[in-house]
């Protein structure tokens, strides 16, 4: 079978936290994802496509599984097959992988003026996906597995709290996608549903949530404005958070959806993508260059915005559309400049740190490749003398969603130490119908369904399963 021109992942030694010992598989497995872009996202491509993942065996039988990634990704047996590997993702021989897409700040994407992923062909031969995946299902029951309780990456009690969490939100969505909400116009809260339900490895359209999915995402477009806003509201302090809070999940689902859907998106986020960058741009004092806030025409920024906003842009980025380094690198230097003094990061330069915001600037740190900054790693030690675990501090389910992909991507003491109590802490919260309550404010007025999107966020980071927060 002739193998397309595309991103070659192939295994490397495990990771820590994923190491391989005596008696795990003994066969080693490569990994071709093929993303092809569209015209509505990187005007330098002539041709959209579909995206394919390539499979290859190479345990000396020489054969080759293809199969389309709508058909069987992901397959959670498979997942559980590489984490028990042990295996890191390695991109054409060169550093590893910190997502399923090329990383943004490897060396080809720095010749350009503009970050997207590469042009890719599309393979021959994907023509049968029923066939490969019975193929698949048939290889995959040959491997020697353990039992499935060691092949699960959270506990079992951990994993019915997220289950029955999602069943709640499956209840109680309504006929049009959406779900109760402080704001009836919210899209935040819908794009943060199907975000939770994607963590747990659920796709649109596929399996008994695949139309509630797809319910919620048609919801989220007919949303947007003319503008290119992703928010009905009007005025207040949530306009920009429901903005980029539906852009990241766009850039989330975009891989995943049919083909007409994909085109909608792919118009949807080329006019939020815009309006994202048109919002930066705003005059604005020096401090605050770099940034967003509440409106699109604010002449401040905050860290909490401007989080949501640089995970919109990287996410469309992932997508193939061309975003300016100059505005993720502007949008970096904001974040750093909110570092406070002695650890943690503040809501806006020169104020005090609090567990919310140091999460959201470790991780706008680490998605813009500034791995190991002394600025993210002085919010974890922050972290450690402050822990995200007490349900009663401020904003606290926003607190533990950045957190939980903060720690994720820091590692080590960091993510041995606070996720366990970060965890132990939010189970506590959940009630007999599966949502979770508590929250203060305006946590509180957002409703059930925003608290228990956030708690599913937090509690399946260790799936891996959303492209945008990997590693």
């Amino acid at each position: 079978m002739k193998q397309s021109k595309c991103a070659s992942v192939t295994p490397s030694p495990g990771t820590p936290g994923e190491g391989r010992g005596e008696g795990d598989l003994g066969f080693r497995m490569s990994f071709v994802l093929e993303s092809t872009l569209t015209p509505a996202l990187s005007r330098n491509t002539g041709r959209g496509g579909t995206s394919s993942e390539i499979l290859s065996h190479s345990s000396g039988t020489g054969f080759q599984v293809t199969c389309s990634r709508r058909a069987c990704f992901p397959h959670r047996r498979l997942m559980s097959l590489m984490r028990r590997a042990g295996h890191a993702w390695r991109l054409n021989g060169e550093q590893p992988s910190r997502g399923v897409v090329k990383d943004l700040f490897s060396r080809d994407a720095k010749r350009s003026e503009s970050l997207q992923v590469p042009k890719t062909e599309r393979p021959i031969g994907v023509k049968r996906p029923l066939l490969v995946i019975a193929f698949v299902v048939a290889l995959l029951a040959f491997c020697p597995f353990s039992r499935a309780e060691e092949d699960e990456p959270i506990p079992a009690n951990v994993r019915d709290a997220v289950d029955r969490a999602l069943v709640f939100l499956k209840t109680t969505q309504r006929p049009d996608g959406a779900w109760p909400a402080g704001q009836a116009s919210s899209t935040a809260v819908p794009s943060l549903a199907v975000m939770a339900f994607l963590a747990r490895g659920n796709v649109p359209g596929q399996g008994p949530d695949g139309e509630l999915l797809n319910r919620t995402i048609d919801f989220v477009l007919t949303m947007q404005r003319p503008s290119g806003l992703l928010s009905k509201a009007e005025g207040g302090n949530a306009v920009m958070y429901e903005h980029g809070i539906s852009s990241v999940m766009l850039s989330e689902v975009y891989g995943m959806v049919d083909d007409t859907r994909r085109e909608r998106i792919e118009k949807a986020l080329a006019k939020a993508v815009k309006l994202t960058l048109d919002a930066q741009a705003v005059q604005k004092a020096p401090q605050y260059q770099g940034g967003w806030r509440y409106q699109p025409r604010s002449p401040d920024s905050d860290i909490s915005c401007t989080g949501w906003q640089l995970m919109a842009l990287r996410g469309a980025a992932n997508c193939g559309a061309a975003v300016p380094r100059s505005a993720l690198d502007a949008g970096r230097e904001y974040v750093r400049r909110s570092a406070a003094n002695g650890g943690g990061f503040s809501y806006q330069p020169g104020g005090a740190p609090n567990q919310a915001r140091s999460g959201t600037g470790i991780l706008s740190m680490e998605l813009l490749g500034q791995h190991d900054s002394a600025e993210a790693k002085a919010a974890g030690d922050w972290l450690l003398r402050n822990p995200p675990d007490n349900p009663g501090m401020e904003f606290y389910y926003y607190a533990v969603y950045y957190n939980a992909q903060a720690l994720n991507q820091l590692g080590g003491i960091y993510w041995s130490t606070l996720y366990p109590r970060l965890r132990d802490a939010l189970l506590t919260l959940q009630q007999p119908n599966g949502s979770f309550a508590g929250g203060s404010g305006q946590e509180q007025e957002a409703g059930d369904a925003y608290r228990t999107s956030m708690a599913v966020l937090a509690l399946c980071v260790p799936y891996r399963y959303l492209p945008l927060y990997q590693k």
